[in-house]
């Protein structure tokens, strides 16, 4: 019979009414729970079951243990500028003097003297006459006391003066993507890293270094003229009753006499190497998590660096009585690859699960890069170039 059926016996005289223990503690469980509660009483909730745990991949300890294979980061840095040496500075080229004797084309400080362009009635060269007619003085200082004309060529030597300076402290950029490959155990990852990054120079120095000053003075013959008023260009004409009329005041092809005189003077130098540098750069890269959000990241690895770079040079003759003030000012271009080695750690702190930021330094070590302009030297020295960086990083 099932249980919780209630029967009467018919086997005896009386009727008893029979109930089976399992009915009687079901029924007991009905009649207390739905009595009401007594004043005062409170039921207490009903206990649930606890929830099952959550998957490895979305527990607090998995934000920096993520499963994810590729990390990237966007750096912005600051560098310390790389030291620039400038050499073998201040050196103005010569005046074009020539020899002392001879028919040539002479260039001066203040004028020149030229071959004589004279011609005949049928356009040939006039045979030489030992004077010229195509010169030109500047300044009333050079005619002499003997009423000739005297001309000045110069020549300043620094004797290999070199000046050295710090590129100021630069800005630059780079993005890197890395790859895991294996770990150690749970917290530490290994894999390969692959850079590229931009940072520019900017070397300047403004000295005034101390030089030798050859002075080379030529005297030409008037042959007896009258020095014509400065400055004075020839051949020369004017206008004479609406007539054209040569003015031109013949002047010796040759000089009659040559000193040469050495004296100190100052160069004032304003001297700059400029540019950018591109950096590519791979090896191999460690990550170990410290802490559920906390981790460190190492590498070390190789680099090649493509520069582009303009050398500028403007270099003057201090004001000096009698002396024209010379200059010099010239540009040249380079680009070039240089390879290097690298030097990485970072610290990161992550935000999400696929989120953080980091902070640290990069150590780059190098060779020379030189560039010139005629005999003078630009050298950057990259061997010891430290940057301070900082960024996001991402898990994908």
């Amino acid at each position: 019979m099932p249980s919780g059926v209630i029967t009467t016996d018919h086997a005896t005289d009386c009727s008893t009414t029979i109930v089976k223990p399992t009915s009687f503690l079901l029924l007991t469980a009905l009649l207390l729970g739905s009595a009401p509660a007594l004043p005062g009483e409170t039921t207490p909730p009903p206990t649930l079951p606890a929830p099952p745990p959550l998957p490895p991949q979305l527990t607090r300890d998995a934000v920096t243990r993520s499963p994810t294979s590729n990390v990237f980061r966007v750096a912005f840095r600051v560098l310390d500028g790389p030291s620039v040496s400038f050499a073998n500075l201040g050196d103005l080229p010569p005046s074009a003097v020539g020899a002392p004797t001879g028919i040539m084309d002479r260039f001066y400080a203040d004028g020149r003297v030229l071959r004589d362009a004279r011609r005949d009635a049928e356009g040939n060269p006039i045979p030489d006459d030992g004077f010229t007619n195509t010169w030109r003085y500047s300044q009333s200082s050079q005619i002499t006391d003997e009423g000739n004309i005297a001309f000045n060529g110069f020549q300043v030597s620094s004797m290999g003066a070199a000046t050295e300076t710090d590129a100021k402290t630069s800005m630059g950029w780079e993005i890197v993507y890395e790859r895991r490959f294996g770990s150690f155990g749970d917290r530490t990852f290994w894999g390969l890293l692959v850079g590229a990054g931009m940072a520019d120079i900017n070397a300047r120095s403004m000295e005034t270094i101390v030089a030798r000053l050859t002075r080379t003075t030529d005297v030409y013959s008037l042959g007896g003229a009258t020095p014509p008023a400065p400055p004075y260009t020839a051949p020369s004409s004017a206008i004479v009753d609406g007539e054209v009329v040569d003015t031109t005041v013949l002047l010796g092809n040759q000089p009659i006499s040559r000193t040469t005189t050495e004296s100190e003077t100052e160069v004032v130098g304003d001297w700059q190497l400029k540019g950018a540098y591109y950096t590519f750069r791979f090896g191999p890269t460690l990550r170990v998590h410290l802490a559920n959000r906390f981790a460190l990241q190492a590498s070390v690895g190789g680099s090649a660096s493509y520069y582009g770079t303009e050398f500028r040079v403007r270099e003057r003759v201090a004001a000096q009585a009698n002396v024209p003030a010379g200059q010099f000012v010239d540009d040249s271009e380079k680009s070039a690859w240089m390879t290097s080695f690298f030097a990485e750690a970072t610290a990161e702190y992550w935000i999400t699960r696929g989120t953080g930021i980091f902070v640290g330094a990069l150590y780059t070590g190098g060779g020379d890069y030189s560039q010139s302009v005629g005999p003078r030297t630009a050298r950057l020295n990259q061997g010891s170039t430290v940057a301070l960086q900082g960024g996001l990083v991402f898990h994908f």
